[in-house]
């Protein structure tokens, strides 16, 4: 009776969003070598600005910012690039054969040197970005619109790289200039999470007693706050897609994604860990000491 059910239930095409989204056949999209290129000089740029942000705030206080921080940032972004193929396969993303420079092929999917250094030169540095302001006790209001900015920035270039033959989000329908828009949005989101979750971390860290490897569990924690941030919108993501034949609904899925990860963000934000950070600046002006750690 289960069976007859569930397989009731799949004949609505319920579960579709569950399925891996497989590329259709012939999708090659072809590149443009120019903006290949472009992609890659700017996010090597990046790369070396998150590298030159880290080594400068370890200088300048190493309490809020030890080295082994700016290192397991870099080893999760290398973790990510190995998460790239499954999670094209599954969410419908395709990068083309003919990018100048192939990192590497998984699953059948090659992946881009420039997404090898949009991992390592954007994701550092934003996350880098908003742990200061969160520790220095930065408003809300301007961790948001810091984020925002991360976020329009990263999918400009995403959406250079879908307008050139460089990639396509195939297995998305709700779409504009061949992005989905929200995208903008939660990816700029994705840090806040990444960076509250250290900004929690990081003082535990600091007044363990285990050893010098204790410091290898920032990247599960870089890791785990990017899922618990991806799963708040892309389970929705999925389903409207899975169910193109209703346009308003993968609108509505989006949205609704959208809106879950802002709130998360928000109640991030406004945590007791969070809201420390501010309490402590307000009152002390320029310096706060956190649980012995000094933010300037």
């Amino acid at each position: 009776m289960f069976i007859d059910w569930f397989n009731g239930l799949n004949g609505l095409h319920l579960f579709d969003w569950l399925r891996p989204h497989e590329a259709p056949s012939g999708l090659t999209p072809v590149a443009g070598g120019a903006w290949a290129w472009l992609l890659m000089t700017v996010l090597a740029g990046e790369l070396v600005a998150g590298i030159t942000l880290g080594v400068v705030e370890t200088r300048r206080d190493p309490r809020l910012f030890p080295r082994p921080l700016v290192l397991m940032l870099f080893a999760a972004s290398a973790v990510f690039n190995f998460m790239e193929a499954p999670g094209d396969w599954w969410v419908g993303i395709w990068y083309s054969k003919d990018t100048p420079l192939v990192a590497f092929t998984m699953l059948q999917r090659p992946i881009p040197f420039w997404i090898t250094l949009l991992w390592f030169g954007v994701v550092p540095l934003s996350a880098l970005i908003i742990y200061r302001m969160i520790t220095t006790g930065a408003a809300v209001r301007t961790i948001v619109t810091t984020a925002v900015i991360l976020g329009v920035s990263e999918m400009t270039a995403e959406t250079i790289a879908c307008n050139t033959g460089l990639m396509s989000y195939y297995g998305y329908f709700a779409k504009v200039l061949n992005v989905p828009p929200t995208q903008f949005l939660t990816n700029g989101f994705m840090y806040v999470f990444i960076a509250t979750a250290l900004a929690y971390f990081v003082p535990w860290l600091q007044r363990s007693s285990l050893g010098a490897w204790r410091w290898v569990l920032i990247v599960p924690c870089v890791i785990c706050a990017f899922f618990v941030c991806v799963s708040l919108a892309l389970p929705f993501l999925f389903f409207g897609a899975a169910r193109h034949e209703y346009p308003v609904l993968n609108w509505a899925c989006m949205v609704l994604g959208l809106a879950l990860t802002v709130v998360g963000s928000l109640a991030l934000l406004y945590s007791p860990w969070v809201k420390r950070f501010r309490d402590r600046a307000h009152i002390l002006g320029h310096t706060a000491v956190i649980d012995g750690v000094t933010t300037y």
